[in-house]
This record gives structure tokens, C-alpha cells and sequence, in this order.
């Protein structure tokens, strides 16, 4: 389901919106509440919803403020909403200029509410990335991205989403063809729409990336969506779905555990030492999160990702010391280091001695 916060100072007003919609029925959990724009933009992070929700004035900071700050910080995630009392122009203005996805007026009607968030779903920058791998700010695949007023609400089959996700994390690879199937089946029998019905499967894609997310791994972006059309809609989610839900079951149950994952990770840095390496490129290289990768690799080797390079570093660096025709500031280059001075200083804390000591020492062993 996708993640939603609402941010409203107004008590009455957010109570109406909680109570007045079955969330779960229409593919939305609700993470959290902010009654000002400081818990706002805290919950962003701690919550991390797809969608946000969020009035214009509210005490501390406001919606505006919070919007802006988040921009500023590069995040893609969320998407806003903006609910506001006011319609001015000022505020429009400033909504497009911060990619706001949605502006509500107050006073709305459930129905309304519920039509911005849909619509807002084929646009977020989550879908996006999830069907092409790169954040485009939009995505539109053949029409699909139109109006949802033209279709009306969709009914989510929110009981067969979480019979998927359970089997998923039992790994039980028997069951699960046939919950994809009811959970494809139920959605196109309550969503006669070919749009509706490829938002249903967006949302459940989203579930499964998140629950992939919790283990740290991470699923390649979808291919063979992007010339979707009313001809072959319905096979080609059928197969996605097949194929992304098996993947995910795969990935978290196949013997590529955390002692797998951490010979890659060796096997790579024994080769790549020299090379510029970034968290972010050893962790795509094992398919799983930086975070995820930096934490496995504390706790299964007792030392840093950057301390165990360091270490390779440093004794690939021992041997090349030996030949007096190498000069340091050249060795400091061959194994990863352009900057000789930070070499020297690694070496010296990791050996006790600087590169010129150790080599001296080297040469006047017998």
C-alpha cells in the first residue's frame, strides 16, 4: 500500500479526513499525523510516506516551508499535496515552482481527496523510478497517467495484498502463484478499468519494494511497461507481477544470506582496491542498500567497509615499498590513494610507521 502523512494543524479537519475514508480499501496506510510544520518535516524521514498531505499555514513551520526545505535537501520522496483554505495565486505559484503534486481547496468531499491522491500515485517519484530506474519527476505510459476522473476511485484488494506479503516473507514459493493470481483476479473483477487495474498493481509493487527495503535488498527497475496499452495491459501486469513477486521471495530466501553477500563484497574489493570505490557502487554491486551493506559488513567482519580497504590498501602498498625506484606519491596512486599525504597518514596508523621508515626498515633487514 502506499504510505500517506497528513500534516494539519486544524484537529476537526484531520480527524474528517481519517475517519471519513477507508484508507485500506483504496490502497492507502496512514504513517503518521503532524499537527505542525516541525513534525512534519521530521516525520518525513522517520516515516518515509510516498504522499504527504499538507496545509499551507500550521504553527512552527509552514507547509510551504516544509516543502522547500525537503527540495533543498535533493529528496526525490515524497510527493505533496497541498490542502489549504486559501486560493490565492501567490500560493499557486509557489506550489509549481516547488513541484507540488496537488493542490485541494478546502472545504472537499472524500471523493475529492481520494481522486488528487490517485491520480497523484502515476506521478509520484517512487512509481516513476520503479518502472523506469531513473527519476523523471513524471511518468506517462501510453495515457495512463490521465485524469483518474475520468474513471472514478479504485477498491484495492487490500486482504489479498497482505496474503502476498506474508507469503513472501514465509518464503512459501508454492503458495504464492496462486495469491498473485487472486489478488490480479480481484482487482480487475472490482476494477473493470484497465486504469484502475494497473493502479492496483502499482501499489502493490510499492509493497513489495518496501518489504524488500526492510531486508536491506533492493529489486532491478521494471522493464516491458513502458508501451503499455488496453491490447496487452492485462498479460503484461499479470507476468510483472508473476515475475516481481517470485524475484522478491528469491532474493530474501535464496542462499545469497548475509556470508554470501559478504565473499562478494571481499571478492570485489580484492580486485577493485585501487580503483575509486564508493559505498554506493559495492552495495549495487551485491544488489542490496548502502546502509544495509555498511551495517552486514560491521557486524560480520568486526571492521568498517573503510577500514578493511584501508587494510588491503596498506598491504598491497608493503611489497611496492621495497623497490627504492617507486617513489611514495607513485605507490600512494597504485593502490587507491592520489593524495600521498592522507597515504602516509593511513599507513602510519595502521602499521605504526610512515611509508619511509617502513621502507628504510625494509631495506636494512638482513
Amino acid at each position: 500500500m502506499f504510505r500517506l502523512l497528513i500534516a494539519e494543524d486544524e484537529l476537526e479537519t484531520c480527524e474528517n479526513m481519517i475517519a471519513c475514508i477507508d484508507w485500506g480499501r483504496y490502497g492507502f496506510e496512514i504513517v503518521g499525523v503532524a499537527n505542525d510544520g516541525a513534525s512534519a518535516y521530521k516525520m518525513i524521514y522517520e516515516k518515509d510516506p510516498d504522499i504527504v498531505l499538507i496545509d499551507i499555514r500550521m504553527p512552527v513551520m509552514t507547509g510551504l516551508d516544509v516543502i522547500r526545505r525537503v527540495r533543498d535537501e535533493n529528496v526525490l520522496f515524497p510527493s505533496f499535496i497541498i490542502i489549504s483554505g486559501y486560493d490565492t495565486f501567490t500560493y499557486a505559484q509557489t506550489a509549481i515552482h516547488l513541484k507540488v503534486d496537488g493542490y485541494l481547496l478546502k472545504p472537499f468531499n472524500p471523493d475529492q481527496l481520494l481522486l488528487k491522491l490517485q491520480e497523484t500515485i502515476s506521478r509520484t517519484a517512487f512509481v516513476s523510478q520503479m518502472i523506469t530506474g531513473e527519476y523523471r519527476g513524471d511518468v506517462s505510459i501510453d495515457g495512463f497517467s490521465r485524469e483518474l476522473s475520468d474513471h472514478g476511485c479504485i477498491h484495492y484488494p487490500n486482504q489479498q495484498e497482505q496474503a502476498i506479503i506474508g507469503c513472501i516473507r514465509a518464503g512459501d514459493a508454492q503458495t504464492l502463484p496462486g495469491l498473485v493470481d487472486d489478488f490480479l483476479n480481484v482487482a480487475n473483477t472490482n476494477n473493470p478499468s484497465i486504469y484502475k487495474y494497473y493502479h492496483c498493481f502499482l501499489i502493490l509493487y510499492a509493497g513489495i519494494c518496501r518489504v524488500l527495503s526492510s531486508y536491506g535488498l533492493s529489486i532491478k527497475p521494471l522493464r516491458g511497461l513502458e508501451d503499455l496499452n488496453y491490447a496487452n495491459a492485462d498479460s503484461s501486469i499479470r507476468k510483472a507481477l508473476h515475475e516481481v513477486s517470485f524475484s522478491a521471495l528469491s532474493m530474501i530466501h535464496s542462499t545469497s544470506a548475509p556470508s554470501q553477500i559478504i565473499r562478494e563484497v571481499i571478492d570485489y574489493l580484492r580486485n577493485r582496491y585501487a580503483d575509486k570505490l564508493t559505498l554506493s557502487d559495492i552495495a549495487e554491486h551485491v544488489h542490496i542498500t548502502p546502509v544495509y551493506l555498511s551495517n552486514l559488513f560491521s557486524k560480520s567482519m568486526n571492521i568498517t567497509l573503510t577500514g578493511y580497504i584501508q587494510q588491503l590498501r596498506v598491504e598491497a602498498a608493503k611489497p611496492l615499498l621495497k623497490d627504492l625506484n617507486n617513489s611514495i606519491a607513485d605507490i600512494a596512486c597504485q593502490v587507491g590513494y592520489p593524495d600521498v599525504t592522507y597515504f602516509s597518514q593511513v599507513f602510519k596508523r595502521l602499521t605504526g610507521v610512515s611509508p619511509n621508515a617502513y621502507r628504510n626498515w625494509d631495506t636494512l633487514k638482513p
